[in-house]
């Protein structure tokens, strides 16, 4: 069977017997030169994904058990200097901290908004001569212009929780303002 149709440049697709032109292969196919079309490479690598699911996992897991420390410097490296991630972490720890660090699954489903969104909210309040590099150093904190304090709830669907961590309640502050505000609550 010919898999070239010299005329037109294309090859033939050894699942489905279409021919298709270079860009409709998967790369790796045309690297390989196995000749199959992107959409039945697809549909192989789903089949495959799931006949294969706990030897992929397994697999998985043992790499991150012999590389351990390199994995987890690897995150590291990646978190490090983005302030999305650490704008994530501050308000699950400060949500943590209300309920006595007890496991919310995740806090973000407690929340009204998505950490994009209130990350887009957040960069419209960096104050003036202040920029994000700031927010990364620690120079500037997150703040609640009520005071946490100052809100009744007991679990995270009450009323004064949502009301506490409204996107229109939360700003960045520089550290040295927001510790000279009286009664701040110490997270």
């Amino acid at each position: 069977m010919r898999n070239w149709n010299y005329k037109q440049g294309n090859k033939r697709c050894r699942e489905c017997y279409c021919f298709l032109s270079k860009k409709n292969w998967h790369k790796r196919q045309q690297q390989r030169g196995d000749l199959l079309c992107h959409d039945c490479y697809k549909a192989w690598l789903k089949d495959y994904h799931e006949s294969n699911k706990e030897t992929r996992l397994e697999k998985q897991r043992k790499y991150r058990r012999e590389n351990n420390k390199h994995v987890n410097q690897l995150v590291r490296e990646s978190r490090k200097g983005n302030p999305k991630v650490k704008l994530a972490r501050s308000v699950y720890r400060l949500v943590l901290y209300e309920f006595g660090r007890r496991n919310l699954d995740g806090v973000w489903k407690y929340l009204p908004y998505t950490s994009p969104q209130l990350w887009e909210y957040l960069e419209a309040t960096i104050p003036a001569g202040y920029t994000i590099q700031d927010w990364i150093d620690g120079t500037l904190q997150l703040d609640h212009i009520k005071e946490r304090k100052d809100f009744t709830f007991n679990k995270p669907t009450d009323q004064g929780f949502q009301d506490c961590w409204a996107m229109s309640n939360l700003r960045l502050l520089p550290k040295h303002i927001n510790a000279a505000r009286p009664n701040k609550v110490k997270a």
